[in-house]
Formats: C-alpha cells, sequence, structure tokens
C-alpha cells in the first residue's frame, strides 16, 4: 500500500452518521446567525472578526471543534492566492525525501494532485462529515492545509506543539490574483465586481478569510513567539 495513502476504513454506522448530521446541524444553525457581506454575489459571513465564505461556515466551526493534532503535524496556512500549491509540493517533497527520489517515475507527485497529498483540512469535513476516523488513520507526519487564521483553530494546534508553515504573499499581488480567480472560477451568472470595487473591499478587510492584515499578523506574531516551530515565509512580485 502507498505509504501516502491511509488504509481503508470501516463503514461508519447508520448512528454514527446520525450523530455527525446532529453536530453539524448545530454548527449550521450558528453560521445561519452571522452577519453577512457580499463580494458581487459571493456570500462572505463575519465569524470570530474573520469574513469566511458562506457555505464554509460550518466547515470551519466542525475543525475548531473537533480536529485534534499531533505533535508531528505539518499545517501550512496560507491567505488564499499566496501559493499555495508550490509549497505543498515542496514540503512534501522534503517531508517524504526518504521514501521518494526526485527522479522516481513513481514519485506521487507525477501521479496525483498536491491537494490530494496534501489536503485541506475543510476538504476532508465536505459533505457533512466529522472525519475523525480519517484524520486517526493518517500516517505521521500528517501533511495537512488550511486557509483559516490562526484563531478559528483549536487552541491544541498550538498547545500539541505541531509545526506550522505559514507563507505570506505581497498583498498587492494576492489582491490582483484574487479577483482574477473569481473571475474565472464563479459562473458566468454570477455577479462579480469591477477590480476597483474588489480593491476597495480588500482593503476595508472585506475578503476570504480576512482582513488580510489580521490573518498575517496572526501567523507573524505566533512565529516571534515559538520560532522554533512556526516557520513564516514571505514571498515577493509576480512568482507567488
Amino acid at each position: 500500500m502507498d505509504p501516502c495513502t491511509p488504509p481503508p476504513l470501516t463503514p461508519k454506522s447508520q448512528k454514527d452518521r446520525d450523530e455527525e448530521l446532529r453536530a453539524y446541524k448545530e454548527y449550521e444553525d450558528i453560521a445561519s446567525t452571522l452577519p453577512r457581506k457580499f463580494i458581487g454575489s459571493f456570500a462572505l459571513s463575519k465569524y470570530q472578526n474573520f469574513f469566511y465564505p458562506s457555505h464554509l461556515v460550518s466547515t470551519t466551526i466542525a475543525v475548531q471543534s473537533t480536529f485534534r493534532p499531533r505533535p508531528s503535524d505539518v499545517i501550512l496556512a496560507t491567505h488564499p492566492k499566496s501559493g499555495t500549491t508550490w509549497l505543498k509540493s515542496i514540503i512534501f517533497c522534503i517531508v517524504n525525501r526518504a521514501r521518494f527520489a526526485l527522479d522516481d517515475d513513481h514519485h506521487p507527485l507525477l501521479h496525483a494532485s498536491p491537494h490530494d497529498l496534501f489536503p485541506f483540512l475543510h476538504s476532508l469535513y465536505e459533505d457533512r462529515t466529522l472525519p475523525i476516523d480519517l484524520l486517526a488513520s493518517m500516517p505521521s507526519p500528517r501533511l495537512l492545509a488550511t486557509h483559516n487564521p490562526l484563531s478559528s483553530l483549536p487552541p491544541s494546534v498550538v498547545d500539541s506543539g505541531c509545526r506550522i508553515v505559514y507563507l505570506c504573499r505581497d498583498p498587492k499581488d494576492t489582491v490582483v490574483s484574487l479577483w482574477h480567480y473569481m473571475g474565472q472560477t464563479m459562473p458566468s451568472t454570477t455577479k462579480t465586481p469591477s477590480f476597483d470595487q474588489n480593491f476597495e473591499l480588500f482593503s476595508e478587510g472585506i475578503v476570504v478569510y480576512g482582513p488580510w492584515w489580521d490573518h498575517v499578523l496572526e501567523y507573524w506574531e505566533e512565529s516571534l513567539r515559538r520560532p522554533e516551530k512556526v516557520l513564516f515565509f514571505k514571498v515577493r512580485g509576480h512568482d507567488g
């Protein structure tokens, strides 16, 4: 079996699935009460002083409530459109350098997306699922990514001593990349703002996982408190 692939899981009982759905209903009830802002017709909900895509707020609360890190975990944190994909690939190669040579034709990165090998936490919680068993079955060191600010992750992320890598991209490049990304990925029927409107919203902190400044500052301050566990990268220019 590929050492990067968790072993097969025992199917959940209906009772366990019902309990998951009840928990998720509580998270969704919280999400439904939160104030909203819109970027064009894209809805953002404000939760604990940050703006999240409205459809991911319940997932964010689920991660905050149920995720239990290990000391050996490596968590890559980024604001969207900051160079996440290439840094996932680099970290995967470093962590697995004893398993896979870079010139190996069977190297996992030649056959799978970095997002499959280094998944986002929120993607594991899709379909109103609490992936406790899946996370428990993943071999150490687990490679997990998030766009969430540090304050929205469970306190155990800090207390466990797991390693955090944060990538900060120049905000001028981030705001341009986000605007293009929205234009490319949103349905043609969806209203998207002009660049000037998008820039003003970004500057006001109304952006996915924003305010951007606060997102960066949380991880920067944590890197000053615990430089042996939190690595803060900065990337400039248009290569992020």
